[in-house]
């Protein structure tokens, strides 16, 4: 069950994107440019790290090298310290209006508000792989247990080997083209409309699935990398929470949005309990894991 404790306040424009620092830190960006640095335990004292020239839509922190990367729509993506937030290199992207950013092994992992999915040597900050996915809209990524990339198209879910860039068109009982998807262990976890659907992806086929009013295509699927339970912010902004428990989907408990206005993202905090939300109305929401 979420509880909710407090709100974090700082920044001027909408949160967009949340990163887990260490020790119950975490960062945040926002729609003028900053971003911050925030401590569980000390709300008032939130550290402005930088504050860039522009919307910073997405934010990864990379602990192997201690690195912020933020990703500007038609800007690029910075490069930071994460201690001191000084800005050390800049990947220009001026075409690119930029719907997520990840960090997997050596790649930063780009989608776009138009489709595109990139592949971006994250040492040498070259291109190595461009992708057209021909949704007309963003594709959504996931990354499997096997750290392998998975991500959608108009003709279903793809697969990418990192080690080698080769893809394959991976089809499922219920394939999906449009649909936001998560990956945990050997599952598959996906939304539709009204539903949350579950399909083993070694047999690929489907186990389970719950239908809830309040799901569509446009609602945000969070997972815990080493739990069962998932969370799904729905359409009227409502978290959801579920298990999944010998391949069936067990509904637990529903929080709703205490924001005033949409929430953006989704951050759990593994080793503290937490669960952290970054909303448009310019706060930051930290929930209590009962």
């Amino acid at each position: 069950m979420l509880t909710h404790i407090s709100f974090f306040y700082g920044h001027r424009g909408s949160v967009l994107a949340l990163a887990e620092a260490e020790n119950g830190s975490f960062f945040s960006s926002g729609a003028e440019g900053l971003i911050v640095k925030w401590d569980l335990a000390n709300p008032d004292d939130g550290q402005v790290l930088q504050k860039l020239p522009g919307y910073a839509t997405s934010l990864v922190f990379d602990k192997a090298d201690n690195l912020l990367y933020s990703a500007l729509n038609h800007v690029g993506i910075y490069v930071l310290e994460a201690d001191r937030g000084k800005i050390i290199n800049k990947i220009d992207l001026p075409l690119v209006s930029f719907k997520s950013l990840h960090i997997v092994d050596n790649y930063l992992i780009i989608t776009s508000l138009k489709g595109e999915l990139l592949l971006i040597d994250k040492h040498t900050y070259k291109i190595v792989k461009r992708v057209n996915t021909s949704l007309g809209k963003y594709t959504i990524v996931a990354i499997d247990m096997n750290q392998r990339l998975w991500y959608n198209t108009s003709k279903g879910l793809v697969l990418i080997d990192l080690n080698t860039l080769k893809e394959e068109l991976v089809q499922f009982q219920n394939n999906l083209t449009n649909n936001s998807f998560g990956i945990k262990k050997d599952y598959l976890i996906s939304l539709s409309k009204n539903i949350v659907e579950i399909q083993k992806i070694s047999k690929r086929n489907l186990i389970a699935s719950f239908t809830n009013s309040t799901i569509d295509l446009n609602s945000k699927l969070i997972i815990r990398k080493n739990e069962p339970e998932f969370f799904v912010v729905s359409t009227i902004n409502s978290i959801l929470h579920f298990e999944l428990s010998k391949n069936k989907i067990l509904f637990k408990s529903e929080a709703f949005n205490e924001h005033n206005g949409e929430i953006n993202q989704l951050l759990w905090i593994e080793s503290h309990k937490f669960v952290i939300t970054a909303s448009v109305d310019k706060k930051i929401g930290i929930w209590k894991y009962n």
